[in-house]
This record gives structure tokens, sequence and C-alpha cells, in this order.
């Protein structure tokens, strides 16, 4: 059975679980998205370096996590991700910015990070479902992403497979990540795990 969700006035079809979780969630949470715009980029930086501080030291350590928060400050950066990718805030009731996301024009997922302090509320799904339906609008068949470690499980359960291993540089150090990718179907938000196999 699918069910319709409205998020910002776009509506989302998922299998009943999952839409009535993430429905449930933005409820409680009062959870509103919306586009990014310059001025968020104080508040989504400060974000950023948070999420980035509190990633687990089994898969990244202080070192590497210092260097990878310090792409908050690469100039121009996050302008250009505002100007150029379908880029949204997810908000509190109070407005406060608890996660940001951005797909590209090619269905590359440039980033998505959600407050440490608001895990586990659905914000993380709800971006990235919009996003994935942002795709399929634009009738791109898959997206892919460049994936920490930390967040490996998050995306497998949302239908992502590893493509493979990889190294990316931050600002002055490589790290490992993982090349990840979903196969959209039309008119769906979740594909059936069966055809990603």
């Amino acid at each position: 059975m699918q069910v319709m969700v409205i998020i910002r006035n776009f509506a989302f079809t998922y299998p009943m679980f999952y839409a009535k979780t993430i429905q449930r969630l933005m409820e409680r949470h009062q959870i509103m998205t919306r586009r990014a715009t310059v001025g968020d980029l104080p508040g989504i930086k400060e974000l950023f370096r948070r999420a980035v501080a509190g990633v687990d030291n089994k898969y990244y350590n202080n070192e590497e996590k210092a260097d990878w928060a310090a792409c908050a400050d690469k100039p121009g950066h996050w302008e250009q991700l505002v100007d150029t990718c379908f880029f949204i805030v997810a908000t509190s009731a109070d407005g406060r910015i608890t996660g940001f996301a951005a797909i590209n024009g090619n269905g590359l997922l440039e980033l998505m990070y959600v407050d440490r302090t608001c895990k586990r509320q659905g914000i993380g799904s709800a971006m990235l479902y919009e996003l994935e339906d942002y795709a399929r609008g634009k009738g791109l068949k898959e997206i892919r992403a460049d994936v920490s470690y930390a967040a490996e499980g998050f995306f497998k359960n949302k239908g992502y497979v590893v493509l493979k291993k990889q190294e990316r540089k931050a600002v002055n150090m490589v790290m490992g990540n993982l090349l990840m990718m979903k196969r959209l179907v039309a008119g769906n938000g979740h594909a059936d795990r069966r055809e990603q196999d």
C-alpha cells in the first residue's frame, strides 16, 4: 500500500510503513524543510562542524575530524552549493536549522548532515526522500553519494548499495569513504529492495 506525505507543498509517495514513520516523526518533532539561502550559511557551517565533531572515533580519528570540519571554511564552497544545487534545510518549530542536504543536477548527493542532538527524529529520512523526489522529477534514474563510514548504515537502510571504497581529500588530509548508489523507481519513493540486489 502506498501513502502520500506532504512536505513543503511537495507530495511524496512511499510504502505505508516508511510514510507513516516519517510523518509521525516530523509531526512529533515539528520538522519542516525549505530551500537553503546564503543567509542560512552561518548556521549550516556551525551545524556541519558539530556534526563532524560528533562522529564516533571508531570511524575517523580526531585529526581526521578536525581536517574534515575545516571544510566549513572553504572560501566560496558553500555559496556555490546554494547557487547550483537543490539545497534544503530542515528546521525546528522555532526556526533553528536541524539538518541540511544538497543534490546536484547530475544526481550526486553533495552533502547531508543532521544536528547530532536531533538524531533519530526522521530529519535525515525526510531530507533524503525530498532529494530523491527532486531527482526523480528531473528524470534521473539513480543517485550517487560519497558516504562516510559512519553514515553507511543509514544509507543502506534507505536502499543504497556500496559501489566501492574510495579516498577523498578534505582540506589537508585524504580520508576513506564509500561511493554508494540507489536506483530510483518512478513514482515510488522507496525502491523495492529485491530490485537493488
